[in-house]
């Protein structure tokens, strides 16, 4: 990253239909062989799934023109030291632009919907503060009060206004900075206790099951489905049992992060 910003700004152009088709089928057999997965026709598919991706992109970032200007660079590989803390948080950004605005492009839905930006940003805040969302907070810290930005290209987005497409987290946010501390604090205690549990619940509603266990890559060896390993988990964390030991609060504060817990009467 440091390197990076010393970089002279670049324009950057959309390819030719041609360049297009060579890169996106050089790209797809590569990521196939990497997987081991080279002979099975595969790379073709990922071609055909990558294609209405980058007409979303260009179409949000070149739709000025054919060029972008003022990249700085692409793949970049950056380091945040936490102050609180002294934890070194390593990150990747799929771009880095002059500003200094570090980009993170994603193949999902928004994060928010929301047709208000001031709601959407409340919504950002929110992730942060409950430690799901740091990447882009790191950003911007990291290259001394940039911006992060999330970049989202799924084709369809539903009812979300084109502007939900595009999030971002400012370094000079003190909000999100105050967030962004406070979730790294708890994680990095949490982390120093070796408290670890899955989440089968959001601690604000015990009804509700996380989407954790959507890209949850030992899902199928949890517990999740036990009923009566899932009542005494959140019992638990709602400190209903055990010992106050040490691994058990850092616990307990890691499931309530950026919750706000309801005092018992």
């Amino acid at each position: 990253l440091e390197k990076a910003l010393t970089n002279d700004p670049a324009d950057v152009v959309w390819p030719s239909d041609r360049d297009l088709d060579r890169l996106l089928a050089d790209a797809a057999d590569k990521v196939a062989f990497d997987e081991g997965l080279g002979g099975f026709g595969l790379a073709r598919l990922l071609e055909a799934r990558a294609r209405p991706i980058l007409a979303v992109a260009r179409e949000v970032e070149w739709s000025g023109g054919c060029t972008v200007a003022g990249v700085l660079s692409a793949e970049i590989e950056g380091e945040l030291v936490h102050q609180a803390t002294g934890r070194v948080i390593g990150f990747r950004a799929d771009r880095l632009d002059a500003g200094p605005c570090a980009t993170d492009y994603k193949s999902g839905r928004p994060m928010s919907t929301a047709v208000r930006e001031s709601t959407r940003a409340g919504h950002l805040l929110k992730h942060v503060r409950r430690g799901r969302v740091l990447q882009a907070v790191a950003y911007a810290l990291a290259a001394s009060g940039g911006v992060g930005r999330y970049l989202y290209l799924r084709p369809d987005i539903g009812d979300a206004p084109d502007e939900a497409r595009m999030l971002e987290a400012k370094g000079d946010d003190p909000d999100l900075t105050a967030a962004f501390d406070q979730a790294v604090g708890v994680i990095d205690a949490a982390m120093a206790a070796g408290a670890a549990f899955p989440r089968v619940k959001e601690p604000e509603r015990k009804d509700l099951k996380t989407d954790h266990c959507t890209y949850c890559q030992v899902v199928e060896a949890c517990r999740r489905d036990d009923s009566a390993f899932t009542r005494l988990l959140v019992e638990l964390m709602n400190g209903e049992g055990g010992d106050p030991v040490p691994a058990l609060e850092s616990a307990r504060d890691l499931w309530w992060l950026g919750v706000e817990r309801e005092e018992e009467s």
